[in-house]
């Protein structure tokens, strides 16, 4: 080959050294996830096509706050990722003859657990006593979140005030996106007082 080469939309054209011209087809490439949001701790699979292989450059490239990161140089059809925060990615390649490519980009969002703490909250009170029931987060922040009594949704707030009249079961529900919903329930017993009489 000589060192006159033109780059093309699709084709790469190349001037041989007996003055022959021939044309190389751009390589088609591609890059591709199976979802495009886990929950931190969870791996994801990339799919990686090219049309042409045993290419001088190969690598996997993820790109986050503007700065690439080199993750693999290995040339393989899918690669078992566990991102520990949202990034994006994606092939670039480099031959002898047909120049440098890139595959579009592929995002992925990394959704963090909810978590939270909770105030003591009484196993037994005396009718007429007012239970405060209150959640503090200590995670990545919830979509949504609820208090639940004996099955009825009565909050959505992180705290709520009630008086039970017998015993009673709370739940608190937090949704985090792709992440598992974070649950935690309690028992209050109610104590009702015997009537007294004096003779």
């Amino acid at each position: 080959l000589s060192s006159t080469t033109q780059q093309g939309a699709e084709n790469t054209l190349i001037a041989m050294e007996n003055g022959a011209v021939d044309f190389i087809a751009k390589p088609e490439l591609s890059l591709s996830a199976e979802v495009d949001s886990v929950c931190l701790g969870t791996s994801v699979v990339l799919s990686a096509t090219s049309s042409v292989e045993n290419l001088l450059v190969w690598q996997l490239v993820k790109i986050v706050e503007g700065s690439n990161e080199v993750v693999s140089t290995e040339q393989k059809d899918s690669y078992t990722l566990k991102p520990t925060e949202s990034a994006s990615y994606f092939i670039f390649i480099s031959d002898n003859g047909c120049g440098e490519f890139s595959s579009d980009t592929v995002r992925i969002v990394v959704d963090k657990p909810v978590d939270y703490s909770f105030e003591s909250i009484p196993e037994k009170v005396c009718a007429g006593d007012e239970v405060t029931l209150k959640a503090t987060s200590i995670g990545a922040e919830a979509k949504s979140v609820q208090w639940v009594k004996n099955g009825t949704t009565v909050s959505s707030e992180l705290s709520f005030e009630d008086e039970p009249s017998e015993h009673t079961s709370y739940q608190f529900v937090a949704e985090a996106g792709v992440c598992p919903a974070f649950t935690k329930s309690f028992e209050v017993d109610v104590e009702v007082a015997s009537d007294l009489s004096i003779s």
